[in-house]
């Protein structure tokens, strides 16, 4: 669902003047003008263009402060940023420069050349005159400069000691041991913001201790539990005094409203699967990180009026950001209340609902729509029900519930099957309906799925998919995953674009650095992704990598000019000694193409096979000129090719490619592979592959004579001289040790 160049306009509005900006022509004060500056001088300097917005944060003074560019659809944002920066920003002297899309922000500080940052993360949300004030000196602010703000691992080592005061009261290790501080922390947020609560504040409950602190808040809980209900806030269950003593100064060290909601939803999720006796993963949850949950909500789009459904929400992460996007876009007192009270819903089968209804409180929209339950057997009362799906399914889960169901699932864990059907069956019978819906990433291509992903093509839409890095979910799970964003059947769609994120904007590591810029999320946003080629449909088998298929009259696909064939499994030479005792016949490995990395005339081997192993298990025979690849583990990823320069055979880790006779000539197949990534069509799940159903599938260009004829010949150029440097530079083992001819 588009949005208009009007509706945002009425989102960048509504976030200003919520920010504490003056927008109003009519009063003389005003600090925000739209497609002028404030003064004539300054218009001037604009050459005719007109910006969207210029902010003054300094009272009685016409310097401007901030240029504010509006994302237009079909205009990337780094586009928006590098006018708001050029034609506007610098013609007028203004230090700070804004790209919005009404949902999306990227800054920029013109003196320091850099985004702005808050606490060390990049501002992603539109701030107030005060801080404009600030950014306009300096591009680095510390939001509670006298308080005490954590990193991700500061907050989960206070967490880590938490937990181990619980442990010493017999508490139950995970979620039951979190709820109980989640009550604490609760209140501790709270009193931050508003101060007080049952007539205690927060230095009330540090300046007390023994019974009396027990008592204390038990009470606070107990006014809370007359408001909120029972169902939210249980009877502490801490009884050592002293315990709730050391659990109130670890709260009291640092102030908890100051650290980002990701960080607090990372330190949260590890808190409840980190001590769980190895069970980590019991319940397939993982907190999902706000730039990815950022990016689903963005485009799916919710309005007010609409009613949006988790079935597996966990902490609510999903629902706030959904909340957030519509409270941006709305300004009566009605639409606030139906925002409130008719519009989100969520559901989760642990006592991390809890969790998720004071991260709704919190957020203002009350938690009546936040249930405990299990979502899977919740199909009867959700069919057809809500406007919009969004979730991360639990992973690799097992379910006994399938009634109801259009699919039946196969397999142990059918988890992942139910999981996304539940979603869709739940969506209303309109053509508005949508969902996005995190999966695992063999979601997208194993067989025991393939009558989920039939269905989905048939029966519904699949708009888009945005396969996600496997470092996404760090600090606790390298799981890759990807993205459904699914539509109610339109029409007989026969093409979707499929995303793949490399660059998420934090390194790919186990630290996650926040990287400033532009990134592969925000090319995905601008729907001008650098892999957004369209999918064929009639192969529905299979989701992952099909956008390789084209279907154009100047291309093939590699299987219409080549046969694909892996190696043999049947034999191993480093395990089967007996199969190269004495060979005399070459066996390819990966070692052998890893030598040189690109091979023109591969025609040495680490091993040879005997004769009774060529009769006996009658391995593949790849002829000279095939084209051998790595198809499995980490070697897939590093792009290792090889033209065969003798007849050889190959082990199960390579594949062979062999043009096919009167087709397109070996050497144009090779130099094509030469120039193809091949990392762009391996999965990993955490030992990664290339499946061979999609290497054939791969687009081929069909090179004219002319063409062909200047790459046969600059191979063979390439093949003649590996000839002579292999010969020149061959190695000889004598007794003396290795010698290199000269």
């Amino acid at each position: 669902m588009a949005i208009t160049e009007s509706e945002t306009s009425v989102a960048i509005n509504i976030q200003l003047a919520n920010c504490g900006w003056r927008l109003n022509p009519r009063e003389s004060n005003r600090n925000v003008f739209q497609q002028q500056a404030q003064t004539k001088k300054q218009n001037k300097k604009f050459g005719g263009n007109r910006p969207d917005y210029v902010l003054y944060a300094h009272n009685d003074s016409d310097a401007p402060t901030i240029v504010i560019e509006a994302r237009r659809p079909g205009k990337p944002m780094s586009k928006a940023l590098n006018d708001a920066i050029e034609k506007y920003a610098r013609k007028i002297d203004a230090p700070i420069a804004i790209a919005t899309d009404g949902w999306r922000v990227k800054t920029w500080h013109i003196p320091t050349n850099a985004p702005l940052f808050i606490d060390g993360h990049e501002v992603d949300e539109l701030f107030s005159p005060d801080m404009a004030q600030y950014f306009s000196k300096d591009n680095n602010f510390g939001s509670f400069a006298k308080e005490v703000v954590l990193t991700q691992n500061e907050l989960i080592a206070k967490f880590k000691k938490a937990n181990d005061i619980l442990y010493h009261e017999r508490i139950d290790a995970g979620i039951e041991r979190f709820s109980e501080f989640a009550n604490l922390m609760f209140l501790k947020l709270q009193m931050e913001t508003k101060g007080e609560i049952a007539g205690f504040t927060w230095t009330d409950i540090e300046n007390k201790n023994g019974s009396g602190l027990l008592k204390a808040v038990k009470s606070i809980l107990r006014t809370i539990r007359q408001e909120h209900g029972s169902d939210l806030f249980e009877n502490p269950k801490i009884t050592n005094p002293k315990n709730m003593e050391r659990l109130i100064d670890i709260l009291s060290s640092f102030r908890l409203s100051s650290v980002r909601d990701d960080i607090k939803g990372i330190a949260f999720e590890h808190f409840i699967h980190s001590y769980t006796r190895g069970r980590k993963n019991d319940l397939g949850q993982f907190f999902t990180p706000r730039h990815i949950v950022r990016m689903m909500v963005g485009f799916l789009k919710p309005r007010i009026g609409e009613t949006i459904y988790d079935p597996f929400c966990g902490t609510g992460g999903m629902l706030i950001e959904c909340f957030r996007y519509i409270n941006q876009h709305i300004e009566t007192k009605r639409e606030k209340e139906k925002l409130k009270k008719e519009t989100l819903f969520g559901r989760d089968s642990s006592s991390v609902a809890r969790i998720a209804m004071m991260n709704m409180i919190m957020f203002g929209d009350g938690h009546s729509n936040i249930q405990r339950g299990d979502s899977y057997a919740s199909l009867g009362e959700t069919k057809n029900k809500y406007d919009i799906a969004i979730t991360n399914i639990p992973f690799s889960q097992r379910t006994d519930i399938i009634e109801g169901y259009p699919v039946v699932p196969t397999g142990n864990v059918n988890g992942d099957s139910i999981g996304v059907q539940h979603c869709l069956e739940s969506l209303k019978n309109k053509e508005t309906a949508r969902a996005a819906i995190i999966v695992p990433i063999g979601f997208l291509y194993k067989g025991e799925l393939e009558k989920e992903r039939k269905h989905i093509f048939e029966n519904w839409c699949l708009n888009k998919v945005v396969e996600l890095s496997p470092k996404c979910f760090q600090p606790y799970t390298e799981q890759q995953t990807a993205v459904l964003f699914v539509n109610r059947k339109q029409k007989n769609v026969v093409n979707f674009p499929y995303y793949r994120v490399k660059n998420d904007g934090y390194s790919q590591d186990g630290y996650r650095i926040p990287l400033p810029g532009e990134n592969d999320i925000d090319k995905v946003m601008d729907e001008n992704g650098y892999e957004n080629n369209p999918v064929d449909l009639e192969l529905p088998s299979h989701f992952k990598r099909l956008h390789l298929i084209h279907n154009k009259h100047d291309e093939f696909m590699l299987e219409d000019v080549a046969e694909i064939t892996t190696g043999s499994g049947r034999i191993s030479p480093k395990t089967n000694f007996i199969d190269v005792q004495n060979g005399q016949h070459p066996i390819m490995m990966v070692a052998d193409l890893a030598r040189h990395h690109i091979d023109y005339h591969l025609t040495e081997s680490q091993y040879k096979i005997t004769n009774k192993a060529v009769k006996t298990k009658r391995p593949h025979l790849f002829g000279k000129n095939a084209i051998l690849i790595p198809v499995t583990g980490k070697a897939s990823l590093k792009n290792h090719r090889a033209l065969l320069g003798i007849p050889s055979y190959a082990t199960s880790t390579l594949a062979g490619i062999e043009a096919k006779p009167d087709g397109m000539h070996p050497f144009c197949l090779f130099h094509f592979l030469l120039n193809f990534d091949i990392e762009s069509i391996t999965y990993d799940l955490g030992y990664p592959g290339i499946q061979t159903s999609i290497l054939k599938q791969i687009p081929i260009p069909n090179y004219t004579d002319g063409e062909q004829q200047d790459i046969i010949q600059r191979i063979q150029k390439c093949i003649n001289l590996e000839k002579q440097l292999k010969e020149t530079h061959k190695i000889n083992v004598s007794g003396e040790g290795v010698i290199f001819n000269e």
